[in-house]
């Protein structure tokens, strides 16, 4: 990591330079962002579960075990609402594209209950365990003879802990106005300045026996700093997690996965919720570790109740794992039933805050968020031999860096928002940039 934080720092004021000069041209994106915690109005205890929504929408999220919760989003409402069973549902009003903090008191409801019998019986989040893993084979994509898909994934890396004596410096006493109006996260509340994004789109080629991965980059733009370095660092962030594997491989550490052969050994589960995701019936489940200071998520994941699949999947690195310079690391994936027979993942999102200095969360840090999607399914298009046998196993087009706009407004599988259009103005300062 020690490669990192050198050239970080001789390339970090450039860096503020270029987002400056490019925020100075672009409003932050136009999102409502909100966090929170849920208490008990009498004991002030946290709130788990508790159902926190937009007033007329079906945007919401359940508190975690601390009783906390983060929404984001483009809808309007005027109105947050928290509700949980045996409390008063209470409403706050809200204010539309900021970001802000709002906290719900909920006071029990006074009623009586009839006398209930409780029988001793097992944890029927368990049972969905069980019958995840039963089905995991089935529902697991390497179980194909082959398949193929379109990938298109962003990179976007982010400074945050911006301290006041760094904004002071004199570099920055034209640009003032610029700090007053940084875009803040919903990970852990954290003010933070766009500095570098990456795009990259892919033709991605698996095949099962013997065993072989391709990858074609079609087009592929960096805005912002290119360094090698950093480069590398976020190159840990590219790598594929899949849910069905007991160990997920994240930044060089084997995590147990919560959906893995040992979950039960080091987690517990609660069964919380079923809804519709989609057209599919799903169970929710949020899950902790059993002990701390092991490398454990805590989180939640949708379950399909027919066959089993994750359906989706939010996990954030538990208190007390341990990464060398990781702050916090949030993980976030959906699937779909491809043809109403495979399920696939369709969206992958890993966001890491992390400090150049170890064992330090108050000094200068960075948000690295990638952000990949995938479509164009094909299965069991077997190709062949030559195909599979050149010497590397990611291949780039001659044009890849040649790419013109209209190109990315076309294949981009989705639009770019307004925080991401800010990382690509960066292109318009190239004399900034050769400075540094």
């Amino acid at each position: 990591m020690i490669h990192v934080y050198n050239a970080v720092k001789n390339i970090f004021a450039g860096c503020v330079i270029l987002g400056i000069s490019c925020i100075a041209n672009n409003s932050f994106s136009q999102s409502t962002k909100i966090m929170g915690k849920v208490t008990d109005a009498q004991t002030h205890e946290a709130i788990p579960f508790a159902n926190v929504y937009l007033k007329g929408t079906t945007i919401g999220n359940f508190t975690d075990f601390e009783g906390n919760y983060s929404i984001e989003t483009k809808k309007n409402s005027d109105s947050l609402i928290a509700s949980f069973l045996g409390y008063v549902t209470v409403s706050k009003k809200i204010v539309k594209n900021k970001f802000q903090t709002i906290n719900f008191e909920l006071k029990p409801n006074k009623f009586n209950l009839a006398t209930v019998e409780i029988h001793p019986g097992r944890n029927p989040a368990e049972v969905l365990l069980e019958k995840i893993l039963a089905n995991r084979k089935n529902n697991n994509r390497e179980k194909l003879d082959a398949y193929q898909y379109e990938a298109y994934t962003k990179i976007q890396f982010d400074a945050n802990n911006l301290s006041e004596k760094f904004r002071n410096r004199r570099i920055f006493k034209p640009f003032q106005f610029v700090f007053e109006n940084m875009d803040t996260s919903t990970v852990n509340g954290k003010a933070y300045l766009p500095i570098f994004l990456s795009e990259t789109l892919s033709d991605v080629y698996y095949r099962k026996d013997p065993k072989s991965e391709k990858e074609y980059i079609k087009a592929s733009k960096i805005s912002g700093i290119e360094n090698a370095s950093i480069s590398q660092f976020l190159g840990d962030m590219i790598q594929n997690i899949n849910i069905y594997d007991n160990y997920l491989d994240v930044f060089q550490k084997n995590f147990i996965n919560p959906v893995g052969n040992l979950g039960l050994l080091f987690y517990k589960y609660y069964l919380i919720d079923s809804s519709y995701l989609g057209n599919q019936w799903c169970y929710q489940v949020m899950f902790k570790p059993r002990r701390a200071q092991e490398l454990t998520f805590t989180g939640k994941f949708w379950v399909h109740d027919t066959t089993f699949a994750i359906k989706k999947v939010d996990m954030r690195l538990s208190e007390g794992a341990n990464i060398n310079f990781i702050n916090d690391l949030v993980i976030n994936q959906e699937y779909e039933r491809i043809d109403n027979k495979y399920w696939m993942i369709t969206q992958d999102k890993m966001i890491v805050d992390f400090n150049l200095i170890e064992e330090s969360k108050s000094t200068l840090g960075f948000y690295g968020t990638k952000t990949t999607s995938y479509r164009n399914f094909l299965f069991n298009q077997i190709k062949n031999k030559e195909f599979y046998s050149s010497p590397t196993n990611i291949i780039i087009a001659d044009d890849a860096l040649k790419k013109d706009k209209k190109y990315w407004e076309t294949s981009r599988h989705d639009s770019l928002t307004q925080d991401e259009k800010n990382h690509l103005s960066y292109d318009r300062y190239p004399e900034i940039a050769s400075c540094i």
